[in-house]
């Protein structure tokens, strides 16, 4: 037996009947109707109606799933980016403290204490630190090469990785307007709350997409 519905007169809720009843009562206000042909006529009609408008709007949210799998993906992809982007800083803010500028010194000095060794080993008359520190200088020049051209290779990997961030950011916010986006509440912006509230609506178990929310929100507690 196919169940109708209609609109009660007097409070506007659905009014639930089969198609043999002889009278509708209201569940909400007790409203009281007695049914005549005329008034089936209205209840097919409005159940037709109730039909295509559920349809319609399961199907809209429905298109909502490829954007949402997008955005899910786009903000994993942020998340990583961001994680890798903040990484190059901290190595970036390394280099550039007083150990990190420190460090160009190391081999240079190093290399001069040799000299300087060698020359007590050798038991030579005299010390000069004149040769050793022109080949503590002659070896640092290397070093500032080599620091100079790894800070460069780090500042471009780091405005690449930026760009790559904020292209990512800006799909976001470009999925975060989707149409119709804004009709799913934004903790239920999910794949697989859509696909249960798509199912709630074609099903009839809800008549907007709020009954459909409240109907998960309950099922997960």
């Amino acid at each position: 037996m196919k169940p109708l519905s209609f609109k009660c007169p007097d409070c506007s809720a659905r009014m639930r009947i089969n198609e043999t009843d002889t009278r509708a009562v209201c569940e909400y206000c007790g409203h009281v109707m007695l049914l005549k042909d005329e008034a089936r006529r209205y209840a097919h009609q409005f159940e037709d109606e109730t039909h295509a408008a559920h349809t319609k709007l399961a199907d809209k949210i429905n298109a909502l799933l490829a954007p949402v799998a997008d955005l899910q993906r786009a903000r994993e992809v942020a998340t990583a980016r961001k994680t890798t982007l903040d990484a190059s800083h901290r190595t970036l803010a390394k280099r550039l403290s007083f150990i990190g500028k420190a460090k160009v010194f190391i081999i240079p000095v190093f290399l001069g204490l040799l000299m300087l060794l060698d020359m007590v080993k050798s038991n030579s008359p005299q010390i000069e630190f004149g040769p050793a520190g022109f080949l503590a200088l002659i070896a640092l020049i290397p070093a500032y090469i080599i620091r100079f051209i790894r800070m460069t290779i780090l500042k471009l990997k780091i405005k690449r990785e930026e760009n790559a961030y904020y292209e990512v950011l800006a799909n976001i916010h470009h999925l975060e307007n989707t149409p119709d986006l804004q009709l799913i509440p934004e903790p239920y912006r999910t794949t697989q709350h859509i696909r249960e509230t798509v199912t709630l609506l074609k099903t009839r178990r809800a008549d907007t997409i709020q009954q459909a929310v409240n109907h998960i929100k309950n099922k997960a507690h």
